[in-house]
């Protein structure tokens, strides 16, 4: 609220609706998510401006958080074929090759590129295993709705959002890769926009301290400060923070308390 009141953004991910009535009390956006309305987002979408080494990574461990689960992680071959796969992907769109930007054209691009790359190089790759597990995220699967589906283009300029994901929490699958990718849009927000902001991830740590994620939450640490930019994790657990040997020393280290 203080940090409200200080013309300051503030996207919160919360569980267990905390957060609602002071959200509506400010005419903050409050979005939950819910099987008749999922939070739907589309983080392959974005301009030629915005391809960094910053969103490279992000697509990657989102791609490895798909394909691996929350507790995977990828070997050095897999780590530099995603790498390749996903910079092959945007030149053929640049190149006018693809016409559009989603998880259906990715799917369906990565499959017949990883095929050429393994092929030509001659290196093992589990083509299959990735092809089946990722499937569910593309048209006709499950959660076919979940990344092929722009996210409201107004987040960018509302000043309090909270993202209530309780419903999910326990969801082994949409819990990680809608924090993750919630933890993009802010990323988005906090360098384009001018004031200050701030990103509060309350329960939800726990999802995103696994190897998987927590390269990405030790970027987030280091980077934020130099766009007016403030990162809390909110536990009632000293030790998920401490225990994590990837962000427990940047996060001590960049916390006044």
């Amino acid at each position: 609220r203080q940090y409200f009141e200080q013309d300051m953004d503030v996207v919160l991910i919360d569980t267990g609706h905390s957060y609602e009535g002071l959200c509506h009390y400010y005419q903050g956006q409050y979005i939950t998510y819910s099987e008749d309305k999922p939070i739907t987002m589309n983080p392959f979408n974005f301009t030629k401006v915005e391809f960094n080494e910053e969103k490279r990574e992000f697509l990657k461990a989102l791609i490895g958080l798909l394909w691996k689960g929350a507790d995977g992680i990828l070997n050095q071959i897999e780590d530099t074929m995603l790498s390749k796969v996903i910079h092959h992907y945007y030149d053929a769109y640049w190149n006018q090759k693809i016409s559009e930007l989603n998880f259906n054209s990715f799917y369906d691009f990565s499959i017949h590129q990883i095929a050429e790359i393994s092929g030509a190089e001659v290196i093992p790759f589990d083509l299959e295993t990735y092809r089946f597990v990722l499937k569910k995220f593309y048209k006709g699967g499950h959660y076919a709705s979940i990344l092929n589906q722009d996210m409201e283009k107004s987040l960018f300029e509302a000043p309090f959002i909270v993202f209530e994901i309780d419903a999910i929490k326990e969801h082994k699958i949409l819990f990680p890769i809608t924090t993750l990718i919630i933890m993009d849009v802010f990323l988005q927000k906090m360098r384009m926009k001018t004031n200050r902001k701030c990103l509060i991830i309350e329960e939800a740590w726990k999802a995103i301290a696994s190897p998987m994620m927590a390269g990405y939450i030790l970027y987030l640490y280091k980077t934020i400060r130099k766009f007016r930019g403030e990162a809390i994790v909110v536990t009632q657990e000293l030790d998920d923070i401490i225990g994590n040997q990837i962000v427990k020393d940047s996060i001590i280290s960049n916390s006044d308390c």
